[in-house]
């Protein structure tokens, strides 16, 4: 393991990896931060990003007793939605269910969010709001 993981983060994936679970860390092409995926022994799956391997990795499976919300990943109060995939800034629209849609544009006059079909379903990432 490269010597800039912490000893709590080495101690998670060990624990992890001894109950059987397949732990799998990526830089996010989409400027999303560091993603990891988990999947357990008996097929259970997780997905975190963060701005660390370490956040990543408690943000899919956080200490007991522990809920962190996207915005506690990050060093700002707020965070925002991206697709894991592409990037893209991803959203639920009012009209269009309860799913979540990729789009562009700001909601504004000038720039009108337009809702559009990338090719692959998004996969829902957070990141420090306004890093698009």
């Amino acid at each position: 393991m490269p010597e800039t993981m912490s000893h709590s983060l080495t101690t998670a994936l060990r624990a992890l990896l001894d109950h059987g679970y397949e732990v799998t860390f990526a830089r996010d092409p989409g400027g999303c931060g560091y993603l990891t995926d988990l999947t357990g022994p008996l097929g259970s799956h997780a997905a975190g990003t963060g701005n660390s391997p370490a956040g990543a990795l408690e943000a899919a499976w956080p200490r007991p007793g522990h809920v962190r919300s996207p915005a506690e990943m990050y060093d700002e109060d707020q965070a925002e939605p991206c697709c894991r995939t592409c990037g893209s800034p991803v959203g639920i629209f009012q009209g269009r269910g309860d799913g979540w849609h990729h789009y562009t544009g700001n909601g504004t006059a000038d720039s009108p969010v337009e809702l559009y079909d990338a090719g692959h379903a998004p996969g829902v990432a957070w990141r420090q709001a306004g890093a698009r």
